[in-house]
């Protein structure tokens, strides 16, 4: 086995999914906006 965990796209899409990618930092963002597809974004992408 080579480490790597298969997800879904509906499991990409998550919150959790978020969680899991940043860890303790704060990296990417949930896509509420939809700006990529439902997929997590990162911080800066966020519009303010």
């Amino acid at each position: 086995m080579d480490g790597n965990i298969k997800k879904t796209s509906g499991e990409m899409m998550s919150e959790e999914f978020v969680n899991d990618l940043n860890g303790d930092e704060n990296i990417f963002k949930f896509d509420s906006n939809k700006i990529n597809s439902g997929y997590p974004i990162l911080n800066w992408q966020v519009e303010n």
